[in-house]
């Protein structure tokens, strides 16, 4: 799958200026890529990873947010070509920003290895074939391959620059829009 995430921070009255230009999607499109670039952060292909491990391992829906809730500003379903039913570009205000950092500010890294299933991510169809699953005499001894090791750390990282982004958004006491793009 070559579908990427960008998370883009916004005070609630440019969203409500992305809610105006709504129905003007070039305009729309030039006024999010004319924001500050300090102002985005690229989670590229691991969104959906973090997603998966998020929903199977908390009941909180703040934690869905990277496919579900907002406001739809975007209405192409990304489905068609990647399978993934997922609007092009949705927006959060400053309170459901705060809403989703303690939801997601709560769940430690460790908890988030713990989380991690690669069969469940084979199964849901994520990126398949990239999440190693660990032979069973590896499981009984409490160690994982490299390429799962690996796996697993790069979807903890992009977990834990995400935690700092939308912190750093709710302390800036700002909104944000999820993005979608090939």
């Amino acid at each position: 799958m070559g579908l990427y995430c960008d998370i883009i921070r916004l005070k609630d009255e440019s969203i409500d200026k992305c809610l105006e230009l709504k129905e003007k999607q070039t305009e729309l499109y030039l006024f999010i890529q004319n924001t500050d670039p300090d102002n985005w952060f690229e989670l590229d292909k691991a969104w959906h990873g973090i997603h998966s491990v998020l929903s199977t391992g908390s009941t909180e829906a703040e934690t869905k947010f990277l496919l579900e809730k907002g406001i739809i500003l975007r209405d192409y379903n990304w489905e068609e070509i990647y399978g993934v039913s997922v609007t092009d570009m949705r927006a959060f205000t400053k309170e459901e920003t705060l809403k989703i950092n303690s939801a997601i500010c709560g769940i430690s890294d460790t908890d988030f290895k713990k989380m991690y299933d690669p069969k469940m991510m084979n199964r849901k169809d994520i990126y398949p074939h990239i999440w190693k699953e660990s032979s069973s005499l590896t499981k009984f001894f409490g160690v994982r391959s490299k390429k799962d090791q690996f796996a697993q750390d790069f979807l903890t990282t992009n977990f834990t620059k995400l935690k700092n982004f939308i912190q750093e958004t709710s302390e800036k006491q700002m909104g944000i829009i999820i993005k979608y793009h090939q």
